[in-house]
């Protein structure tokens, strides 16, 4: 529910009252004063929650988590280093067990560095999830900023690669710092396994989980010619081609681009960061059959993984001793429009909200596709499958994943409304069309407005 106040209904009001309580020594001068800009303590976490439990299905759950680890440096250079969790889970019953092929659960743990600005100096990620019936899927990719680009390194199954991203062009980003970036990626929200409808299943000799095929854009052809362009005409094909995770729609992710915001008065265009999965795969040099068994789930980065990685569940000497070849369109691989995305954020007039059991004040955030003809940036389009695709060069992150965000007047945020799940919520691993497995209280959870809020400490 929203209570609009009647005495603080202008922008011009809800900007002074935020001005008043810094120089009143409130809070928001608290975080001024200790030098933090974004209002974390050391040590500090917060925990959001898929939500309300009304609009879930049976065992279906998400739970993200930012902390505060540490500070670093002096003062004009210091490092903010983050720790962010994520939990998911898919709707399952014991009369309806997930079908095979589907994601039953993931996780993702991260370290994320940023500076003063807000923006990514590295992101380090290990991601897993469990296939029913295919078994675990288990990478680490970590991003490292260094001379304005970003070196993308992959560990997976004791394989390694790496690349370089450059940038995109945009007025307001500083790619060297950098400054005006931040590590938030909302279109990620629309791809939640389950509600997208995907299956996965093992490439053979791969190390790769994935819904798309052997033959299936992206792949690269044997016969030497440039692997087709995506298709994204249905949602779990939008889904793929984003190739990032649900993990870093994190909330507490958007919460570091709000000093910038406070800073632009609330209204500004700056560059959102979308961490993608490994999208080069393990070549077809090594064609280890390992769909008759699950994956060995290997952590990179132990002593004895690597080795481990090779020969389990099959001998691969060509990877053992640094041969083999990684498979994969390479261009599109480094494309920078497939992880930057320059967005419009303002906030508008201060509202109530409920967040749980709570009435908070809150000012509500919008994102929106910028104007078209701005570099790396295409045409605005509506929320939806065809938003950012139609009619561009190349492919670009809907605007979408929420409705509008939430913040307080300290730049914590305290709810993201979701848009609609893109097609009505399904009895996990039912096989049935979907206007054909929607029972009554499927029916009633779909036109439930969905958010993810914050937990208040008794809560956790």
């Amino acid at each position: 529910m929203v209570y609009r106040l009647p005495m603080r209904a202008s922008r011009t009001i809800a900007w002074g009252f935020l001005v008043g309580a810094m120089l009143a020594g409130g809070p928001a001068a608290g975080a001024a004063q200790s030098g933090n800009p974004f209002g974390f303590e050391v040590g500090e976490a917060r925990h959001y929650a898929l939500g309300p439990e009304e609009a879930l299905a049976p065992g279906e759950m998400a739970l993200w988590i930012t902390t505060l680890e540490s500070v670093e440096g002096a003062a004009g250079s210091r490092r903010f280093v983050f720790k962010l969790q994520h939990r998911r889970e898919a709707p399952r019953t014991i009369r309806n067990p997930p079908a095979p092929g589907a994601v039953v659960n993931a996780q993702v743990d991260a370290e994320l560095t940023v500076n003063e600005q807000g923006a990514p100096l590295s992101l380090r990620y290990v991601s897993q999830r469990h296939i029913r019936d295919v078994g675990d899927e288990v990478f680490q990719v970590t991003y490292s900023h260094s001379r304005g680009r970003y070196k993308k390194e992959v560990a997976l199954q004791g394989w390694s690669w790496d690349y370089d991203v450059e940038m995109i062009e945009q007025a307001d980003l500083d790619p060297r710092r950098p400054a005006g970036l931040f590590a938030f990626a909302p279109a990620a929200l629309q791809c939640m396994e389950w509600e997208v409808g995907a299956r996965m299943e093992r490439r053979i000799g791969s190390g790769d989980t994935s819904a798309q095929t052997p033959t299936a854009a992206g792949a690269e052809p044997e016969t030497g010619e440039p692997p087709a362009a995506a298709d994204t005409s249905t949602l779990t094909d939008l889904c793929n081609e984003l190739n990032t995770d649900p993990a870093f729609a994190n909330p507490g992710l958007l919460g570091l681009a709000m000093p910038t915001l406070w800073d632009r008065r609330g209204d500004g265009e700056l560059v959102l960061f979308a961490p993608l999965r490994p999208d080069l795969v393990r070549g077809e040099a090594n064609r280890i059959p390992i769909t008759f068994a699950p994956v060995i789930p290997i952590i990179p980065n132990v002593p004895g993984s690597r080795f481990l990685g090779n020969i389990m569940p099959g001998l691969s000497f060509e990877s053992l001793f640094g041969g083999g070849r990684v498979a994969g369109d390479k261009e599109r691989a480094r494309d920078p429009r497939r992880y930057f995305f320059a967005r419009r954020l303002s906030l508008d007039e201060r509202q109530r909200i409920e967040v749980g059991s709570r009435r908070m004040d809150a000012l509500p955030l919008a994102i929106e596709v910028p104007v078209a003809g701005a570099t790396g940036v295409s045409a605005p389009a509506p929320s939806s499958l065809s938003d950012g695709f139609a009619d561009a060069p190349a492919p670009s992150s809907p605007s979408g994943g929420f409705a509008r965000a939430w913040i307080d007047d300290w730049g914590k945020v305290l709810r993201i409304d979701l848009d609609p799940p893109p097609v009505p919520l399904a009895v996990a691993g039912s096989e049935l069309e979907p206007q054909d497995r929607q029972a009554p209280d499927a029916a009633a959870r779909s036109a439930t407005p969905r958010f993810i809020r914050l937990l208040h400490p008794s809560e956790y």
